[in-house]
């Protein structure tokens, strides 16, 4: 013979990658097919030339998006596992059919092909934890656990037996798993229709007289009821305005805005009474920081006084507001009612005005911010 050492390669030929997983279907003499998937992520086809020995690189050029860790063939597919945990079932033109997502990592995975069930071939998908899927179509309908870690296996013919999955686990370790000739696969095959529930009937009533007689008086009086509809609705936004410019006017906001910027205010009050303390709180929601500012407090002179000790002042002056910092200001009150009566304080947060200015322009001095303050019932004075 000319090479008795079966050295010589009989056809060669150059892919733009270096390959690193082959799949090969059919027969050299006759006709045959071998997905290359490279380096690069990409799979290309091989198949025969039209001479005999020659090889010929396909056109459809996939781009699986990752690295490939598996691959597998099916008559005219070709499926692909990639490190992404997905498996990606292609066509030889390269079509994207359908895909399986994963929780794990794969190892390997073959195709099984059953002689004798309904369903010719059977996804067999090995994980990284030693468990096996078995899958029709997208659908996985079994699963079983081996040994880990799996490193590879096949499906083929051992011995008598047919259908037979042959695992390789590491160090040498060897599991085969025969598949009974008596088993039925439609048998537990998983239901990948929809859910036998949808076949219970509903228990829905039956339509009584009183349904019967409301439904007419709805067709026959759809412009009345329509008209009552926008009528209650127009009341029901008229009473919820009323109630919001009530809630403005009477205090009982938190704070109400009255100039441009945007200031947030909480005030706590703290004690029992007859001395209260207010702790409060500022805060410049805007981008740029407000400079001499002024808090000014006004209330009823019967029920509350301020500026009685040196804890305690009427006007309070805040040399800056930074954007987004809160700043905490502190000040007293004492309630001066022997009955010790609730009231309110309300609080109003003036900015710089230059007074040479607002005494030649004669403008009145617009707040910042106003804020009702609802004082509890106070004490009785010892």
């Amino acid at each position: 013979p000319q090479d008795p050492s079966n050295s010589a390669y009989i056809c060669k030929i150059q892919l733009p990658s270096t390959p690193t997983t082959l799949s090969i279907v059919g027969l050299f003499d006759v006709e045959w097919r071998i997905s290359v998937i490279c380096r690069d992520c990409k799979m290309y086809n091989v198949k025969n030339g039209d001479a005999r020995g020659s090889a010929v690189l396909s056109g459809v050029v996939v781009d699986l998006g990752s690295q490939a860790v598996a691959v597998t063939k099916q008559e005219k597919y070709v499926w692909v596992a990639t490190m992404e945990r997905t498996v990606t079932c292609y066509s030889n033109r390269g079509k994207r059919l359908k895909g399986i997502v994963l929780t794990e990592d794969v190892a390997d995975m073959c195709v099984m092909a059953l002689k004798r069930s309904k369903a010719n071939h059977v996804l067999l998908v090995a994980l990284v934890t030693g468990e096996i899927c078995m899958y029709r179509d997208p659908t996985m309908i079994y699963s079983f656990k081996v040994e880990k870690p799996v490193t590879a296996m096949i499906c083929g013919t051992y011995g008598r037996e047919e259908n037979s999955l042959v695992i390789v686990h590491g160090q040498g370790a060897l599991t085969i798993k025969m598949w009974r000739r008596t088993a039925e696969l439609d048998n537990f095959a998983g239901n990948t229709g929809p859910p036998p529930e949808q076949d219970i009937p509903l228990a829905v009533p039956k339509k009584t007289k009183l349904y019967v007689e409301q439904t007419q008086r709805e067709r026959e009086m759809a412009p009345e009821i329509h008209r009552r509809f926008q009528r209650d609705l127009c009341k029901l936004r008229l009473t919820t305005a009323r109630a919001y410019v009530k809630t403005l006017t009477d205090g009982f906001m938190s704070s109400s805005p009255l100039g441009s910027q945007d200031i947030r205010v909480n005030v706590q009050v703290q004690g029992l009474g007859p001395r209260f303390l207010l702790k409060m709180t500022f805060q410049n929601a805007t981008a740029l920081p407000i400079i001499q500012s002024r808090i000014l407090f006004s209330f009823d002179a019967n029920l509350y006084v301020m500026g009685h000790d040196p804890g305690s002042c009427q006007s309070i002056l805040l040399p800056i507001l930074i954007p987004s910092l809160k700043h905490v200001v502190e000040t007293q009150v004492l309630s001066i009612d022997p009955q010790g009566r609730a009231g309110q304080l309300l609080l109003m947060l003036l900015p710089y005005n230059d007074q040479s200015v607002a005494s030649s322009t004669n403008n009145l001095t617009v707040p910042l911010l106003s804020a009702s303050i609802r004082m509890p019932v106070s004490e009785p004075l010892l």
